[in-house]
């Protein structure tokens, strides 16, 4: 069963008409990055986007319903390469880690990634953007699952824990790629996307199981979790913190 037939290869090329609507939210999506490059984003509005773009404000809301969506466009698309690549390999389906550990390693190209890795380090310190942009991938997660009545309950339930696992383990992924990020990109910072997406795909499939490139020094730079508190009292540390504060 396809992951989703929203983004089904083509099989004749592409219309005019479609080239035509490629090139127009291409452009509306290249001024609002440049625009939120060089300005406050609070400032930018649709008006202005429309008008350097070359096109009505009319126009720019039948690609897109706000300035965040469009911003997060080259986010979009590079998962929607994804799951076109996907798809084509595997029409069940089904293997989806493994799926999605050989495509990305095509897909994530410099070209490919230079618009994402821009978007991310305009988002990564704005608490809107990044919000902006938990919605963009659940946007994604929404587009790859199969359509209801699609396949069993069961098969059903496999794929769309799969998905949304896959589609997390790639968020974080992007996430800590974008904390040391960059410009301009390099092929080495690809490879370090690369690295982090088969870490994290590696602990997804052995079950999150504690793995080799994990340091002790690694383990002690964040604070423990708090412990589950019976009965609705507050969460408490942990047994050891609390031995170590005694």
């Amino acid at each position: 069963m396809p992951l989703s037939s929203a983004f089904s290869p083509l099989s004749d090329p592409p219309s005019r008409r479609e080239l035509n609507r490629l090139a127009t939210r291409s452009a509306i999506t290249g001024t609002v990055l440049s625009l939120a490059e060089t300005e406050d984003f609070s400032t930018v509005t649709v008006e202005r986007v429309a008008e350097e773009a070359g096109v009505s404000r009319r126009t720019f809301f039948n690609y897109f319903r706000s300035l965040e969506e469009a911003l997060h466009e080259p986010l979009r698309e590079l998962v929607a390469r994804t799951a076109v690549r996907m798809e084509a390999q595997d029409p069940t389906g089904t293997d989806i880690l493994g799926l999605l550990s050989r495509t990305l390693d095509e897909v994530l190209s410099l070209e490919l990634l230079e618009p994402t890795a821009r978007v991310l380090l305009i988002t990564r310190d704005n608490p809107e953007l990044r919000e902006a942009g938990l919605r963009t991938w659940d946007d994604c997660v929404r587009s790859l699952i199969p359509p209801a009545g699609e396949g069993t309950p069961a098969l059903r339930l496999y794929l769309s824990t799969l998905v949304r696992s896959a589609i997390a383990v790639a968020q974080a992924a992007f996430e800590t790629w974008a904390e040391r990020l960059v410009q301009p990109l390099t092929e080495d910072e690809v490879m370090r996307l690369r690295g982090l997406v088969a870490q994290g795909l590696g602990l997804l499939g052995d079950g999150f199981a504690l793995p080799p490139w994990l340091t002790p020094e690694d383990l002690a730079s964040c604070p423990p979790l708090p412990t589950p508190a019976p009965d609705g009292a507050p969460a408490s540390p942990t047994a050891s913190t609390g031995a170590q504060r005694a």
